[in-house]
């Protein structure tokens, strides 16, 4: 499943990090959080828009690959053959942007 976190900064749920942006999260892991004693607190988050619960199954648009850093996500996305015309463009150019934030190693600009 994904989650998308809105807010700038990393959120915290029962040992799943979600960083800013689009996060991709085992549905059996998430189920036993949002089920569990996290109930309230990812109700509470998802109701003051600090994050978006989305199926994989829904369809994939170019705001949500904007809102995407994960590289491996994005790289799944862009081998899929669905995926063609400006979406396969906006996961090109997000990979692009992504793999330049890449912490300790060296890329030409």
């Amino acid at each position: 499943m994904l989650v998308v976190n809105n807010k700038p900064c990393p959120i915290g749920i029962g040992g799943i990090i979600l960083k800013s942006g689009t996060n991709n999260v085992s549905t059996q892991e998430w189920d036993e959080r949002a089920k569990g004693r996290y109930k309230k607190a990812i109700e509470g988050m998802a109701k003051e828009g600090h994050i978006d619960i989305l199926d994989k199954r829904e369809k994939l648009t170019i705001d949500l690959v904007k809102k995407t850093y994960d590289l491996d996500l994005l790289r799944e996305w862009e081998a899929d053959p669905a995926h063609k015309g400006p979406l396969k463009g906006a996961i090109r150019e997000q990979l692009a942007l992504a793999d330049l934030d890449v912490v300790g190693e060296d890329k030409e600009i």
